[in-house]
């Protein structure tokens, strides 16, 4: 009997072990969930009302924001409440540093600029060069710069060619841009200020050997067009270059500084074709061939009342079609005018035994046209 009644407690136990290790893990787990462990959803705090006073002080008034005068129901007065007004802002004082007033005599004063000129790419120095002042784009104190531009030539230059040291004095206070300036070179543009603090600064400045430009010029059938005036005309200073076609029709300008220009075929008064606005970059361009269809040859033949050529005749005139009339006879009392457009020409033809005549007549498609004009002597 003692045996059996051991035995039962021993049994029971062991159920008494496993609960309370189940227990355990199960208050486990509930712990591990509540501090955000698990997936379990968290419960906020309690937030007392924006109304309500502290739980430390009943009843103490909340701080309120400072926005001016209160009313009298202790809430904000709406009226007094400030606000910006953009229109009254006032500007950065930018000064000579952050925080620091510009100083208002800065750009009283006269001073002085040196500088250096270096030429780039150039196969010989320019015979004379020039340099410009303007007042600056970009830099504070461009109100009182004073433009100018000074000219120098080899005697001139302090340095050795083919470089120049110069120095200019007597400038006004004041932001200038600068570069030199030659024919057939492309200057650099360069900013600078003159004024209480630097009276006299050195920059430096460098020409460049200027590009070519080249083009060609046929007819119809693509034969090669000579002899055809072709001028460049600038943009910013309108001065011209001009040239002619080869025996190949083919154009060239040489030292052709950076810029916009008019290309035009034919003489400017009387162009064979409309104008090609062109924006040139060194170091090249070469254009597509120009067509120039329907031009015409015009042999004029002048001869006196006896029919004898008259030799020496300068003949001049025009062209509704555009092209050069301008050509003197030669032993046989020709004239040949090349590259006329279609349209009414106008001749005139003098000579200093013979006197002077005038004549027109219509130029059609007609490649080529052979006109005699009578000129008698002087009686």
């Amino acid at each position: 009997m003692e045996s059996t009644i051991v035995e039962r407690s021993r049994a029971g136990r062991a159920p008494t072990l496993f609960l309370g290790l189940l227990l355990a893990l199960l208050g486990g787990g509930a712990v591990w969930f509540g501090f955000g462990g698990g997936s379990a959803e968290r419960v906020s705090p309690a937030v007392p009302s924006r109304d309500a006073a502290p739980a430390s002080e009943p009843g103490a008034e909340r701080p309120r924001a400072d926005t001016g005068d209160l009313d009298a129901s202790g809430g904000p007065a709406t009226a007094a409440v400030r606000k910006l007004d953009p229109a009254a802002a006032k500007p950065a004082d930018l000064g000579l540093g952050r925080g620091v007033p510009a100083d208002p005599t800065r750009f009283e004063g006269r001073g002085s600029l040196r500088g250096f000129v270096q030429l780039v790419e150039a196969d010989a120095p320019p015979a004379s060069w020039a340099l410009e002042l303007v007042p600056s784009r970009f830099f504070a104190g461009a109100e009182g710069a004073v433009g100018r531009t000074l000219r120098f030539t080899d005697e001139a230059a302090a340095g050795d060619a083919p470089n120049f040291d110069f120095r200019v004095d007597d400038l006004a206070f004041g932001a200038y841009d600068v570069r030199p300036v030659a024919d057939g070179f492309n200057g650099t543009w360069v900013s600078v200020v003159i004024d209480k603090v630097n009276r006299s600064p050195f920059v430096n400045l460098a020409l460049r050997r200027a590009g070519f430009l080249e083009g060609q010029l046929v007819d119809s059938e693509g034969f090669a067009l000579e002899g055809v005036d072709v001028v460049l005309v600038g943009q910013a200073d309108t001065r011209s270059i001009e040239t002619q076609s080869d025996t190949f029709g083919r154009y060239r300008f040489d030292r052709v500084p950076d810029g916009l220009y008019e290309l035009v075929i034919g003489p400017p008064e009387s162009p064979l074709a409309p104008s090609e606005r062109i924006e040139f970059r060194a170091p090249s361009m070469t254009l597509p061939a120009t067509v120039l269809d329907g031009l015409a040859t015009v042999v004029v033949q002048v001869i006196d009342d006896a029919g004898v050529p008259v030799v020496d005749a300068r003949i001049t005139g025009s062209s509704t079609g555009g092209g050069r009339i301008d050509a003197v006879t030669d032993a046989t009392g020709q004239a040949t005018l090349l590259h006329l457009g279609p349209g009414r020409v106008r001749l005139g033809i003098a000579h200093a035994e013979h006197g002077s005549e005038r004549s027109g007549f219509d130029l059609g498609g007609d490649a080529e046209k052979v006109v005699t004009i009578q000129l008698p002597r002087r009686r």
